[in-house]
């Protein structure tokens, strides 16, 4: 335990994500659950190109945590995400001509 009496994230412990929006293609949408490995020095916006990468998600990403946004210029130990938490992670579709004009 920290020194603030809660359990504290070992640097290789997976952070879990849940991905909500569209992937793969700008047609499909699923929700799914996810594991992802993240340091906790490192930005939310590198662990989010990351996680685009890994999970093909087209679009922008919007990141929460305790129903609250994560800001990409935080470090995920900024974030005070505590032991078995879930981000939820909200994806746009990109801006088209197609959807400007809905």
């Amino acid at each position: 335990m920290g020194k603030t009496g809660r359990a504290t994230k070992k640097m290789d412990e997976p952070l879990i994500f849940r991905l909500i929006g569209r992937f793969l293609t700008p047609t499909t949408f699923s929700e799914k659950t996810c594991d992802f490995i993240a340091n906790e020095e490192e930005l939310i916006s590198s662990v989010k190109r990351r996680a685009a990468e890994k999970f093909s998600i087209i679009g922008s990403q919007r990141w929460f945590c305790k129903g609250r946004i994560i800001s990409d210029s935080m470090t995920v130990k900024q974030c005070k995400i505590p032991d078995g938490f879930v981000i939820q992670v909200i994806v746009s579709p990109p801006i088209t001509t197609e959807t400007r004009n809905l």
